[in-house]
């Protein structure tokens, strides 16, 4: 069996910096605020922070807002669905 580990800190992004983005959840227990410092230093990009925890990034605006501007500077379609959670079918 064979394994990696991924270090961004190792190697520069392969993305144009216009085109990196960052948000952290200030209460994330599984990315924490440090790692995410780190990273927007070694890419220097700022950081949206957000009031919320790892899985909670979905219902923040600020979020929902961060990506929208991505996918728009992209050329992407934006969706009204951007970062709402998905509708289950229980039928």
């Amino acid at each position: 069996m064979s394994s990696w580990t991924l270090v961004p800190l190792a190697q520069p992004p392969k993305l144009d910096r216009d085109r990196l983005y960052i948000f952290a959840g200030t209460a994330d227990r599984l990315v924490l605020p440090d790692q995410a410092l780190a990273l927007a230093k070694h890419w220097q990009v700022p950081i949206q922070w957000y009031q919320g925890a790892h899985l909670t990034f979905r219902n923040e605006a600020v979020v929902r807002g961060h990506i929208e501007a991505a996918m728009q500077r992209a050329g992407w379609p934006v969706s009204a669905q951007v970062g709402a959670a998905p509708q289950e079918d229980w039928s």
